[in-house]
């Protein structure tokens, strides 16, 4: 029985021997703040910075001889255009109505009325343009509704 109490003597002092190492050096910081002049004495601070003035823009005016009106193109055509196509092109329509099988887009300005009759296509699944009119055209109605087809374009140009 001796032998046990010299074993757990003997294993003490290796788990003993193992805290015998010297604590590994300290390092000491200065936190001491470091305040500006003046800092701490009750006083604020000058203010140094400034904002400059906002720069002024002078009217930009466009040059002697700028054309300043966008000129539609020779000839528009909407015929054949889905509904989204005329409406980039023209704009929102005054007034849309129920004509029949066809939904009727009307455009109207101080110097005409225009009428862009959609009818469903089956096979192109949505509302294209097949016809148009000018309202009061009477002689010369295709030059009447290309014009008017300019003006409409015009107006939409200046929004």
């Amino acid at each position: 029985m001796a032998v046990l109490p010299i074993g757990a003597f003997m294993t003490g002092m290796v788990l003993l021997g193992g805290c015998t190492r010297e604590p590994e050096p300290t390092v000491t910081v200065d936190v001491t703040p470091v305040l500006p002049d003046g800092a701490g004495s009750g006083e604020a601070a000058p203010k140094t910075a400034e904002v400059p003035p906002p720069k002024v823009r002078p009217d930009i005016q466009p040059p002697p001889g700028a054309v300043t009106e966008i000129e539609p193109p020779d000839e528009i055509e909407v015929v054949g255009l889905k509904q989204s196509a005329v409406r980039d092109l023209l704009g929102a329509p005054t007034v849309v109505s129920a004509d029949g099988p066809a939904e009727l887009w009307r455009y109207r300005t101080d110097k005409c009325d225009l009428g862009v009759y959609f009818y469903f296509d089956v096979e192109r699944e949505g509302f294209y343009a097949l016809q148009y009119d000018v309202a009061d055209s009477g002689e010369d109605a295709e030059r009447k509704a290309h014009a008017c087809l300019k003006e409409i374009y015009r107006e939409r140009q200046q929004f």
